[in-house]
This record gives C-alpha cells, sequence and structure tokens, in this order.
C-alpha cells in the first residue's frame, strides 16, 4: 500500500527531467531514536529513491518497510490517487518520466503492447496458415478475438490488420519491439 500523497511530499522529491525520485530529510519525529534520525539522514537525503530494477523491468523500492512500485508512487504523488493500471507508453517499464505514464483501463494498456516473443510474422496478429496456405489477420477487442480475414499475401494481412488497429483506437506504439 502507498503512503498518502501528503506523507509522499514530506519524503521524497519528483524530478520531472530525470523521472527520478529523491529522498528528502526527515524530521526526528519519524524515528525511535535520535541516533537512527541522524544516521538515516547522512545515508539516504539526497540521494535516489525507489531505484532497484525488478526482474519485470520496473524500478521499485521501499517506503516505510513496505515495497511498492515507482511509477505508481510518482503517480500518487503528482495525481494524488491510486490508479487501478498505470501504462508506459513507449513500452519501457523504468522510464517514469510523467509523460510517459498514463492512467488507463486494462482494456485499453492492452492496445499498447510489444510484440510478443512467439511472433514470427512481424506484425501483432498476423501468422500464416500452414493448412489453407495463407496469411490469418486477427484483431483482439474487448477480450475478443475478431477475425479480419485470410489473404494470399502478409502485404494485405498487415493492411488489414493496421486499418483495424486504427479502426479500434490502438496506441501507435502497439507491436513494437520489445525494449
Amino acid at each position: 500500500m502507498i503512503p498518502t500523497q501528503k506523507i509522499l511530499i514530506v519524503l521524497l522529491s519528483y524530478n520531472p527531467e530525470t523521472g527520478g525520485l529523491t529522498w528528502k530529510e526527515r524530521d526526528r519525529c519519524w524515528f525511535s531514536s535520535e541516533r537512527y534520525w541522524r544516521a538515516w539522514n547522512k545515508r539516504f537525503a539526497g540521494r535516489p529513491a525507489l531505484n532497484t530494477i525488478d526482474p519485470r523491468g520496473y524500478k521499485v523500492g521501499r517506503i516505510l518497510g513496505k515495497g511498492v512500485r515507482t511509477h505508481r508512487v510518482i503517480w500518487k504523488l503528482i495525481h494524488g490517487y491510486d490508479p487501478i493500471e498505470i501504462d508506459h507508453e513507449d513500452g519501457v517499464r523504468s522510464n517514469n518520466h510523467l509523460i510517459n505514464l498514463r492512467d488507463v483501463a486494462s482494456k485499453e494498456n492492452d492496445k499498447n503492447r510489444a510484440m510478443p516473443d512467439s511472433n514470427k510474422s512481424g506484425t501483432v496478429g498476423v501468422r500464416f496458415n500452414r493448412a489453407r496456405g495463407k496469411w490469418i489477420a486477427v484483431i483482439g477487442v474487448d477480450y475478443t478475438n475478431r477475425h479480419l480475414g485470410c489473404f494470399d499475401n502478409i502485404a494485405d494481412a498487415i493492411n488489414a490488420r493496421r486499418s483495424a488497429e486504427r479502426d479500434f483506437n490502438f496506441h501507435p506504439n502497439h507491436g513494437r519491439a520489445k525494449p
């Protein structure tokens, strides 16, 4: 659980140029002893905060003993609320510049996915069907796959898929190579 915006403002500074957080110097009231207070401020105040990269590529850290994702802390620090889902528009999970973060529903976030590792055609939603000897184009919208057609050549299948992406308001970055 991320602390309130009021607490975050006391603990952290956000730098919009770097997209990073820095620990602020803390008052004595945050510590059980003067020794811990002085030691903490000497070690952490003014230094980068929540800057560890987890196995999925997100920056993470701990605030008041609780594990948090940095992009969610930044969002709450700036906007004052916990979003259900945050999309990194460029697909780089460690890029926490505010202009790269957007509060979206899961359905909208799905419209900005990277190319799956299993893709062989070079375009999301386009595959070759050996049994038919044709290229198949599909698109997932509202958790339902929609068949876009069978095509003799890959270019026509790609065009059908790109057209459907525009029709269903997919993000321009959808299907990009993984960072």
